[in-house]
């Protein structure tokens, strides 16, 4: 199958993905908080600093997973939380609201990405409340703190009933860095991804996210060419073109999930970042499932249909939340969230039942 020629995607976050239409679990993409110890030069600002307050445990646990545990038995679904920041580690009570989600009746699973910063024991006492544990590994940060926190992936490996992935973020002139980690994620049979870095002053998905919010954000921004009438944003240059050849043919997957169709039905399980690499992430007009499959929750409790905030807020963790009845017709030129891009969707009405009931 050519890997251009689909039209129809449905996700493998789950057994319950790869075995039915309507997995009946909707996948919480959740910012902890934005405060974070690393503040890596390609991090949108939107993402990260060193000063935001700490969610309080106590609307944690009588707010935000109260209102989702009502909405997955209201609708007869299981909940599969993605934990992100900022650093979730740096949260006082990291480990009491992994143990407090853990405990919900309709939890299905939770996954939670980090820097690697923490003690490697404290990442093991999470592991008992944790189904996946992402690790991120960030260049700039030195070849030192890169060596510690390879360790630490070694020794976590080990644990049974716990998936461990990494995402090699391959920033630009760091590439034999990159390929130095490569080789020993795969002497220790460490499963990984190979991250293509998108700088936060080109950042689409910045800019989607930041117009929804401000619609004189791109006002400021000097460092772009926006064309209005195509919503593209031409970006500078960031990778040579021998680290685009490497990113393009040496490119190596760690783990599928999700599933592209051909017209005529037939799959093929790849890994979102194929389709971002190869520039086929776009996915304007077709129907998605966003809100239904999976809905966003920004640091400040707002809820979105997902990360790219198509169709706008659909209410707050303090306030409620209404889910949307159906899914949604997509209205940007590029979806740059891995999360987003393996959301069941459909290019056209003929091809619904590869991904529907």
């Amino acid at each position: 199958m050519n890997l251009s020629d689909f039209v129809a995607i449905s996700s493998l976050e789950s057994k319950e993905h790869a075995t039915r239409k309507d997995p009946k679990i909707i996948s919480i993409d959740w910012i902890l908080g934005l405060r974070c110890n690393f503040s890596c030069s390609y991090c949108s600002p939107y993402l990260h600093n060193t000063f935001s307050p700490h969610a309080k445990l106590e609307d944690i646990q009588n707010n935000l997973l109260k209102t989702l545990n009502n909405i997955a038995q209201e609708s007869k679904k299981e909940l599969k939380f993605n934990i992100t920041g900022g650093e979730p580690f740096v949260h006082p009570d990291i480990i009491e609201i992994f143990r407090s989600i853990h405990s919900l009746e309709t939890t299905k699973y939770v996954g939670v990405v980090t820097n690697g910063s923490v003690s490697v024991e404290k990442y093991i006492e999470a592991s008992k409340y944790l189904d996946q544990l992402v690790f991120s590994l960030h260049f700039e940060r030195g070849w030192t703190e890169i060596s510690r926190t390879l360790e630490k992936l070694i020794k976590l490996n080990s644990i049974q009933d716990l998936y461990l992935t990494t995402h090699v973020m391959a920033e630009h002139g760091y590439f034999e860095d990159v390929k130095k980690v490569i080789e020993i994620l795969d002497q220790y049979n460490i499963k990984y991804i190979i991250r293509k870095i998108h700088p936060h002053y080109i950042d689409q998905e910045a800019i989607n996210r930041e117009t929804v919010k401000d619609k004189n954000f791109l006002d400021n921004k000097k460092d772009l060419t926006y064309d209005t009438s195509n919503d593209i944003i031409e970006p500078k240059p960031y990778y040579t073109k021998e680290e685009l050849e490497f990113l393009e043919k040496d490119y190596k997957v760690g783990w599928n999930t999700m599933r592209i169709y051909n017209t005529h039905g037939k799959y093929q399980e790849i890994n979102p970042d194929q389709l971002k690499t190869s520039g086929l992430n776009t996915f304007k007009n077709w129907t998605c499932f966003v809100g239904i499959d999976r809905l966003q929750i920004e640091a400040d409790g707002t809820v979105y249909r997902a990360v790219c905030m198509e169709g706008g807020s659909i209410g707050s963790i303090f306030e409620g939340i209404t889910i949307p009845d159906g899914p949604i017709t997509c209205g940007s030129k590029t979806c740059l969230c891995a999360a987003d891009v393996i959301v069941r969707k459909y290019k056209e009405e003929k091809y619904s039942s590869f991904v529907s009931e």
